[in-house]
């Protein structure tokens, strides 16, 4: 009985860590110094036919305290790619919070084509704009090349949206307001830690 318990348990935690890895894979594809941006969402730009998609990380306005969005955007009728980074109230809906990268001021976009699986690391083109095509991954960045402070955009166009879309920066937590995010989410952690503790304790009562 003893011996199926410890398997049965076994079995638990490789499930859990499998569940785990499948979910929150994306940080496999990047260096260990880059995090996600949180509250990656779709919305409109500016009322218009416009589809956008971005997150809750900022960069430095012309101004104190106003703060630009870096994001994708496709125009439908112009079937354009762009990478552009607008303020909060050009974006419905608008961001849910908001992390501060800092000063970025160098940016760019490139059609990296179907079947991309890279980071975007290595894109460096400076064209703001290119054509919407179907199903091609599109890379888009973000920079500072004094502090070598990167975001990175990546995005793939599919039934004219955006899709399996990550936004990824390696700007420390001197610069703005950058943290680490936990590479396995408080829930997944506590549910490990509960078969760690079952484990130990039918261990102990046998």
């Amino acid at each position: 009985k003893w011996h199926l318990t410890g398997v049965l348990m076994i079995r638990l935690l490789t499930a859990t860590l499998l569940l785990t890895y499948s979910l929150f894979g994306w940080s496999s594809v990047y260096p260990d110094n880059y995090q996600p941006c949180p509250g990656i969402q779709s919305g409109v730009l500016d009322g218009q036919n416009i589809k956008a998609v971005y997150s809750d990380c900022a960069i430095d306005g012309y101004n104190a305290e106003i703060y630009f969005y870096p994001a994708f955007r496709f125009d439908v009728g112009l079937n354009t790619v762009r990478v552009t980074a607008p303020p909060a109230v050009s974006l419905n809906p608008a961001p849910a919070g908001i992390l501060k990268l800092g000063a970025l001021n160098d940016f760019g976009l490139a059609n990296v084509g179907v079947n991309y699986a890279g980071n975007c690391e290595e894109v460096t083109a400076t064209e703001t704009s290119t054509a919407g095509q179907e199903g091609a991954t599109y890379c888009g960045w973000y920079a500072n090349d004094g502090s070598g402070s990167r975001l990175l955009l990546k995005a793939t166009l599919v039934n004219s949206a955006f899709s399996n879309v990550t936004f990824a920066h390696n700007v420390p937590k001197s610069v703005g307001d950058a943290t680490p995010v936990p590479a396995m989410p408080m829930y997944l952690l506590l549910a490990l830690s509960g078969l760690l503790a079952l484990f130990g304790f039918s261990r102990a009562s046998k």
